[in-house]
């Protein structure tokens, strides 16, 4: 035991460096709020207090939402990661002590995209940022969530997906994340409402006629919302017509 927590002091006094500071509001962090958002039931009193501690925590909450959506995790916060599955081979409760420290990496970044929801416009400025870990990153989920943070925020982030979902330049996967982010949109009544205008209808017609069934079919979701007039008496939701 004595051992085990020399271990654990070691790796805290190399793994812990000084840095910003998570933002709070009434006594918990940010990333503890996003976390009891996404997983308290609809309607809940603890769904809303923490939808209003997010919103009183505001845009200085943005650098550590994105944080959580990119791939890059601090190299302290691997590290414990990579000690805690070591350490927890030889001591269980010293293994448990360090991952805890570590966070949940995947729980937290999914819940920013509650956390860029809950903000909606008030993130706009978060877009260009979003859309570089759209583009960039490796890895499938974080896309996914960096994409789908962007249909939260109102009218820029709407905008930017549709110009990477009907630009022909980008591979089809990236089209695929931004174009089902915006269909996946419509199907989420607790969130702000996406925000696209009649300028926005040509782009989507014109990916009536992809090729790829997943972009046909997306479109043509979201135009069922945006303006099913363009889609003709044959069309049907889902991409296809009778």
């Amino acid at each position: 035991m004595i051992v085990g927590g020399c271990i654990v002091a070691g790796i805290l006094a190399v793994a812990l460096s000084p840095g910003e500071r998570e933002p709070e509001y009434g006594g918990k962090k940010l990333s503890e709020w996003v976390n009891i958002y996404v997983l308290a039931s609809a309607g809940s009193r603890a769904k809303g207090q923490a939808q209003t501690a997010v919103r009183n925590i505001g845009t200085n909450g943005i650098p550590f939402l994105l944080s959580w959506i990119r791939d890059d995790a601090p190299a302290w916060k691997l590290g414990l990661l990579r000690a805690g599955a070591v350490v927890e081979r030889k001591w269980s409760k010293g293994g448990r002590i360090l991952n805890s420290m570590a966070g949940n990496p995947e729980l937290r970044s999914w819940a920013s995209v509650s956390g860029f929801g809950i903000l909606g416009a008030e993130a706009k400025g978060a877009v260009p940022d979003l859309r570089t870990i759209m583009l960039q990153t490796e890895w499938p989920m974080r896309r996914e969530e960096a994409a789908l943070s962007m249909a939260n925020v109102g009218e820029a982030g709407s905008c930017a997906l549709l110009d990477v979902a009907t630009n022909r330049a980008f591979p089809l996967m990236l089209r695929g994340y931004a174009i089902q982010a915006l269909d996946e949109r419509w199907m989420m009544p607790d969130r702000p409402p996406v925000v696209l205008t009649s300028a926005a209808v040509p782009g989507l017609v014109g990916m009536l006629d992809e090729p790829d069934y997943a972009l046909r079919s997306a479109a043509t979701n979201v135009l069922w919302k945006l303006a099913p007039e363009t889609l003709g008496t044959n069309a049907v939701r889902g991409g296809e017509g009778k």
